[in-house]
């Protein structure tokens, strides 16, 4: 399943890229290989904390864990303090991608 996500994500973004006019070249390739390795964190990142949580409470359903799991993964705080650690793992990675993304489209790097 994480594989489908990079293949999609992948596809989409050349998508993105043609819509726009950009071409894919040298610069604009960063994009896609940055996109790839961040989403496969993310997803490692988002399975282990299910199994931790699912290891952690093993009352939970699969139901309740997957939402535990993505509370703590977009930002939210849980209603169960316990289970709630803030922002996900992968927020400096992202901000730090947005400004790189950022500052190409600002500085017309194509």
């Amino acid at each position: 399943m994480p594989l489908l996500g990079c293949i999609t994500s992948v596809i989409l973004m050349i998508g993105l890229l043609g819509f726009f006019g950009w071409k894919v070249t040298v610069i604009s390739s960063n994009f896609i290989a940055l996109m790839l390795i961040l989403n496969m964190a993310m997803n490692i990142h988002v399975t282990v904390r299910f199994l931790q949580l699912k290891k952690e409470y093993p009352q939970l359903s699969k139901k309740e864990a997957v939402i535990e799991t993505s509370k703590n993964f977009g930002g939210g705080a849980s209603k169960d303090q316990v289970l709630s650690v803030g922002g996900g793992p992968n927020d400096y990675s992202i901000d730090e991608t947005l400004k790189y993304v950022k500052e190409s489209i600002v500085n017309n790097i194509k």
